[in-house]
């Protein structure tokens, strides 16, 4: 049996959990719902209890609205995340291509445990974004946790990696050779999960498909500090896009129609000048290659290159390529 201060401490706790459990702006809860929640636990409260207990919790910090009517009621203004910052975290587990379905699930359900029942239960119902449908399979939790650790630390990796044989077997490469590394930095694209690393035995930059890394194993050693004349971002790109030969200043004719997409891609910043009421003119740094004139052929006319010339003919060439 609990002494009378136990009973005043558990009290306290019982009705902050019930608080953070069972409200939100939507949902208070009543004074005499409180009392039925206390007595259904073997406690018993008064109305004059409840609202001292309230003012305690209110004067150590918890963000409790008092809504005075009859009977009063109560709810906690503030979780661990708001409504809004729960659904965006549970788009971006459900879009993230590092995570299996199982793992984005699992994540999901730990996330929408923040708020209160009311709001778990919309967030479960809450679907903007689709998980791949070909991913059934990523990066483990405790490789990417051990890369991770590298990464933060600056420290080395040993790792094996996998590849697949014609009949789709997942095999480590090299009978299991054990690959030494600095990892940089991971990067998610359409296709994946990728790891920047620097390979001891390459004594290079090196990348790395991170679904397909196995036995990862954080070393001691301090790793190999990138290059000075190396950027990232800069070689993610040449990744990404390894046809592009070099970035160019490119003038760009547009439909009025198609501005948004303008911003989307190269930012609000670009600079745009407006030729008639139609259409526009952009000047702005892009990468030539396959992958900007596919960009460009997607919008079917409403973008065409002015310059430089030969941007316009290498994307004719491409054109009259595929027509053949």
């Amino acid at each position: 049996m609990l002494e009378n201060t136990n009973i005043k401490k558990a009290r306290l706790l019982y009705i902050l959990k019930l608080l953070y459990e069972k409200t939100d702006k939507d949902h208070p809860v009543t004074t005499n719902e409180i009392l039925d929640y206390i007595n259904s636990l073997g406690m018993t409260a008064e109305r004059k209890t409840i609202k001292t207990d309230m003012s305690l919790l209110m004067e150590i910090g918890y963000k409790i609205v008092f809504m005075k009517s009859s009977p009063n009621r109560y709810y906690l203004e503030e979780h661990a995340l708001t409504f809004d910052e729960m659904k965006l975290l549970k788009d971006v587990i459900l879009s993230s291509p590092l995570l299996t379905d199982k793992d984005a699930e699992d994540l999901t359900r730990k996330i929408t445990k923040m708020g209160s029942c009311y709001q778990e239960e919309a967030l479960m119902s809450h679907v903007s974004v689709l998980r791949h449908a070909h991913r059934d399979e990523s990066l483990e939790l405790a490789e990417y946790e051990a890369v991770s650790e590298a990464i933060d630390r600056g420290k080395k990796i040993l790792f094996c990696y996998a590849e697949y044989t014609p009949d789709k077997e997942k095999v480590l490469r090299h009978d299991g050779e054990v690959y030494k590394a600095t990892p940089y930095a991971f990067w998610c694209d359409e296709s994946g999960c990728h790891l920047i690393a620097w390979l001891e035995k390459l004594q290079g930059i090196a990348e790395f498909r991170a679904e397909r890394l196995e036995n990862v194993e954080v070393l001691e050693e301090d790793g190999d500090k990138l290059p000075e004349d190396m950027d990232l971002m800069e070689y993610r790109d040449r990744i990404f896009d390894p046809f592009s030969t070099e970035t160019a200043s490119v003038q760009l004719l547009c439909e009025n129609s198609v501005m948004n997409e303008i911003i989307a891609k190269f930012g609000e910043n670009v600079s745009t000048h407006t030729i008639s009421r139609n259409r526009f003119q952009v000047t702005a740094q892009a990468q030539l290659g396959p992958s900007f004139y596919a960009w460009v052929f997607k919008f079917g006319g409403k973008i065409q290159i002015k310059s430089p010339k030969r941007a316009a003919s290498d994307f004719q060439r491409m054109i009259y390529a595929q027509m053949r």
